[in-house]
């Protein structure tokens, strides 16, 4: 069957938890891969260029970035009009972090066909995540959803950009109208959590967020993680945890919400465990967590024989 295989980045906010509050930050999903069927036919009778773009697709799924990359250059080699290519090679870069070859690559595609909403969302992405740029993001953003009024995901992305920049009306604006559109994105329920929790201190909305997302995904570690947040719940945190067991930054909330409720020892065992599974950017969190541990460990030695 003859198809070529297209890709469109879809950058979702998430949480990273530290300090019992909740704190965004960009996390990549997998990229979601849009198929554009041409005609039925053996897959041998593909072009060079479209052959191109699938051997780079399937080298893409398999995290072989610079393969993929390689191939989508052939197929721009060939036809240097082809601004699907482009997009792909773009999505590639993004991944690899390379962002400014990303945003030429996209910027081509954009310039061969100034209605790709898909290309303006992914510039969107790569201004948002990997520049930092968020006003230059919502403007990507806002093209693509004025090219494609349906597009939810830019809906969504727009959103955790305005979130980003503490805009919480105007981010949850946004994801309202994402959830018109497609009532079962977990993610965007979760960031709206996030919006109403940390933003406007809504926590009865944020939870009801959370739960929204856990229904639909049983297995989404974040919403769980969230919601724990929001209910000072070590069931929530302890779930999050089992379907993530390196997810560093619940075992920092779980430890707070121990040393909070008394239950020091069990506070200094889970600092512990968050020092093993934290990555070594957390470094700032890393050394609260020694700090911690020491002063705790030390109050053991004041109290008096008869306490526990």
């Amino acid at each position: 069957m003859k198809y070529l295989k297209f890709f469109t980045i879809f950058t979702l906010l998430c949480l990273l938890i530290v300090a019992s509050f909740y704190t965004i930050k960009y996390l990549v999903f997998s990229p979601k891969m849009a198929e554009v069927r041409i005609n039925e036919a053996p897959e041998k009778e593909l072009s060079s260029a479209e052959a191109n773009i699938n051997h780079g697709a399937d080298n893409y799924q398999r995290g072989q970035y610079d393969e993929a990359i390689s191939d989508f250059s052939k197929a721009i080699e060939i036809n240097p009009r082809y601004a699907q290519a482009y997009l792909n090679r773009g999505a590639a870069y993004h991944r690899i972090g390379q962002y400014e070859q990303a945003i030429s690559d996209l910027n081509n595609a954009i310039e061969i066909n100034p209605r790709y909403a898909e290309a303006y969302f992914n510039r969107g992405v790569v201004y948002g995540k990997g520049k930092q740029q968020y006003n230059q993001a919502i403007s990507d953003f806002t093209k693509a959803i004025e090219i494609n009024p349906a597009y939810a995901e830019a809906y969504t992305n727009r959103g955790n950009a305005y979130a980003t920049q503490e805009n919480y009306d105007q981010a949850i604006s946004d994801y309202n109208e994402s959830l018109k559109i497609n009532p079962r994105l977990t993610e965007t329920y979760n960031n709206r959590g996030i919006a109403y929790g940390k933003g406007k201190g809504q926590h009865d909305k944020a939870i009801l967020d959370f739960s929204k997302a856990i229904e639909i995904d049983p297995m989404y570690a974040e919403a769980y993680a969230n919601r724990g947040v929001a209910y000072k719940a070590t069931s929530d945190f302890n779930k999050a945890i089992e379907i993530n067991p390196t997810y560093a930054e619940v075992y920092f909330n779980k430890a707070l919400v121990f040393e909070k409720t008394g239950r020091v020892r069990e506070a200094v065992e889970v600092y512990k465990e968050f020092i093993q599974h934290a990555p070594p950017q957390h470094s700032l969190p890393i050394e609260h967590a020694r700090q911690r541990i020491r002063k705790l460990e030390g109050s053991y030695g004041k109290r008096k024989p008869s306490e526990p």
